[in-house]
């Protein structure tokens, strides 16, 4: 039984994404190509929030090379192709930075709302002679 040889590409394929070039070998993922070869910033962004883009360090120069990418958020493959190259997230920094900081808040907040600490308050308190008759009898 022979498969019939088409133009149309069942699976587009992969690109190897990594949050940094020094954590590529641990935290990178293989993000799905779009049926066009192109890599789609919504589903980039739903491994990494704060992504805007990708690059990747460029065989011939050794230099950091951005992608090109369309207003509808397409990822275009640089001219070699997806193929033997490590994708760097390009993040939003103010945006990392500015969530960064809610979160410190957050734990902050979160920290003060559980730890409670009893203060003891000196208390003076008298009796009276009829308070000490009936302590003194029970």
């Amino acid at each position: 039984h022979y498969f019939k040889q088409t133009n149309l590409r069942m699976d587009p394929g992969v690109v190897f994404v990594a949050p940094t070039e020094e954590t590529a070998h641990d935290e990178g993922i293989e993000i799905p190509l779009d049926d066009d070869s192109t890599c789609n910033l919504k589903v980039l962004q739903s491994q990494f929030a704060n992504a805007v883009g990708l690059r990747f360090r460029a065989p011939d120069t050794g230099r950091m090379r951005a992608l090109r990418m369309d207003d509808c958020g397409k990822i275009y493959p640089p001219p070699q192709g997806w193929d033997n190259l490590t994708f760097i997230v390009v993040v939003d920094k103010k945006r990392t930075r500015d969530e960064d900081s809610r979160r410190v808040v957050a734990t902050t907040r979160l920290s003060l709302r559980r730890v409670w600490f009893p203060v003891r308050l000196p208390i003076q308190y008298t009796l009276s002679h009829s308070e000490c008759d009936s302590n003194a009898s029970g």
